[in-house]
């Protein structure tokens, strides 16, 4: 052990403990809501903890849900002094609560200009979070690191052009807090073809 705290790690082969969870409820970030009905498996592993979770939810203030399809929670060389976790999370909601998420201040995915801009639309969306940040209370917000990947299907945006807009297919969304990129195909009264927007504050 004394090897062990010269370098701040666990020998290899030292430390093997699994943990199943369900039912769980947890606050896992700042002002988001509070994962609950979660399941999985905790493994501490040495010197990596993993937290694989299978199913839970989550509602916002609006009363939208959002799904937790899966995710996993990591972190590496967990005896240093600045530990790093990584969260990647699958999820499914619809498009209002998307939104909603994306502008969450604390997440730097939409700034509040940027989501002004976003036309008003219905449908359901299915999206992939990594969030990077050291694992302190109140992490500063250049240091949280967010990559987001978008679908959407059944989308309808009212407004966008005489006689309304809907896809016939799914819409790839890529934002990043300055704007917001959307491709899709799409049917304008009954021609079909593609379009491509940005919204920039």
């Amino acid at each position: 052990m004394a090897e062990a705290n010269d370098n701040r790690k666990n020998p290899d082969g030292s430390i093997d403990f699994r943990v199943m969870m369900t039912d769980v409820t947890t606050h896992y970030f700042r002002s988001l809501p509070d994962l609950v009905g979660a399941s999985g498996l905790a493994h501490l592993q040495d010197n990596t903890f993993q937290l694989d979770i299978d199913k839970g939810a989550a509602t916002l203030p609006s009363g939208d849900v959002i799904k937790l399809n899966s995710g996993t929670f990591s972190a590496k060389d967990i005896r240093q002094r600045e530990l790093i976790g990584q969260f990647h999370l699958d999820l499914a909601a619809s498009i209002s609560a998307m939104l909603t998420v994306a502008g969450n201040p604390d997440l730097k995915m939409l700034n509040a200009d940027s989501l002004s801009t976003m036309p008003k639309a219905t449908g359901d969306g299915h999206f992939k979070i990594d969030l990077q940040m050291p694992l302190v209370k109140d992490p500063p917000k250049e240091r949280v690191v967010v990559k987001t990947a978008v679908d959407l299907s059944n989308v309808a945006i009212a407004a966008i052009a005489p006689g309304g807009y809907r896809s016939d297919g799914k819409l790839k969304l890529d934002f990043n807090p300055d704007n917001i990129t959307v491709s899709v195909p799409s049917n304008f009264t009954g021609q079909a073809g593609q379009i491509r927007w940005n919204t920039v504050p």
